[in-house]
C-alpha cells in the first residue's frame, strides 16, 4: 500500500520496496514466505514513478528525498527486475535449467542495483518455480522422497570417507567452495562426528563469505551461522 500526501509529493510506502532502497527484490524470503509475483512488483513501481514524489519514506533508515533521484532509482529498478523477468522466461522456453539460468543471467552495467537484500540469481530461481513449480524436469528422482544427499552418501561410503573428505578439502583450495559442500554433508550424513569434514563446512562457508557472500544479509547470516555451527 501506498500513503501519498500530494500536498508534499510525499510517499510513504513502508517496506512495500523492501527495507533497503533501491535493492533488487526478494521475491521469497530465506525465512520462509509465499512466492511474490513480478508483475504486481512492477506495477507498483511504476505507480510510484507516475505520481512524481519528491519524497520517500520507507520502513526502515531515512526518508529519500529529491524527484530526479528517486525517479532515477526507480526507473533503474523497474529495469532491473524487468530485465531478470524477461531473461529467465527467454531461457526457460530455450529449455535452459534453473540453475544454469541462475549462474548466467547478471544485471547489465546501466541496471545495476544493490542485492544487499534480495539476489538475481534467488530471483532468477523463484520466477522460474513461480511458473513452472518445484518439478525440475532434470531428473525422475524430484518425484520422490529420496534425498540426493542419500545417494551422495552411498557413493562416500563406496569410495571411502578419506578419499571424499581429500577430494573436498581440494575443491575449498581451487575456489570451488559449493561442491566441497555437497561432498563434505554426504560425508556427515555417513560420518556425524568427522572432523576433517566439518572443518571443510568451516573453510567452504568462510570462503563463500569472501566471494561475495558478504553482500546480502541474508546470505551472509547464514554462511556466519553455519561457520559457528561447524566449528569444533
Amino acid at each position: 500500500m501506498i500513503v501519498f500526501l500530494p500536498q508534499s509529493q510525499t510517499a510513504i510506502i513502508s517496506n512495500l520496496l523492501g527495507p533497503l532502497f533501491p535493492h533488487f527484490p526478494n521475491l521469497n524470503t530465506l525465512r520462509g514466505d509465499r512466492y511474490r509475483f513480478v508483475e504486481p512488483y512492477l506495477e507498483t513501481v511504476q505507480k510510484l514513478r507516475d505520481l512524481q514524489v519528491h519524497v520517500i519514506i520507507p520502513g526502515r533508515h531515512l526518508p529519500i528525498q529529491g524527484a530526479e533521484l528517486i525517479d532515477g532509482c526507480l526507473a533503474r529498478l523497474h529495469g532491473a527486475v524487468d530485465y531478470v523477468h524477461r531473461e529467465t522466461l527467454a531461457g526457460m522456453n530455450a529449455g535452459i535449467d534453473v540453475h544454469t539460468l541462475m549462474n548466467d543471467i547478471v544485471l547489465p552495467s546501466e541496471l545495476r542495483v544493490g542485492q544487499g537484500y534480495g539476489k538475481v540469481a534467488w530471483g532468477v530461481r523463484t520466477i522460474w518455480e513461480t511458473y513452472m513449480g518445484w518439478f525440475h524436469l532434470q531428473s525422475s528422482t524430484e518425484l520422490y522422497a529420496a534425498q540426493p544427499i542419500e545417494a551422495m552418501g552411498e557413493l562416500v561410503q563406496l569410495i571411502g570417507v578419506d578419499v571424499a573428505c581429500e577430494r573436498a578439502e581440494s575443491l575449498v583450495s581451487t575456489d570451488q567452495p559449493v561442491l566441497a559442500v555437497h561432498i563434505a554433508e554426504a560425508i556427515l550424513l555417513v560420518e556425524p562426528n568427522h572432523e576433517r569434514a566439518a572443518a571443510v563446512m568451516v573453510a567452504a562457508h568462510q570462503a563463500l563469505l569472501a566471494q561475495g557472500g558478504d553482500v546480502s544479509f541474508w546470505e551472509s547470516g547464514w554462511l556466519r551461522h553455519q561457520i559457528i555451527k561447524w566449528s569444533r
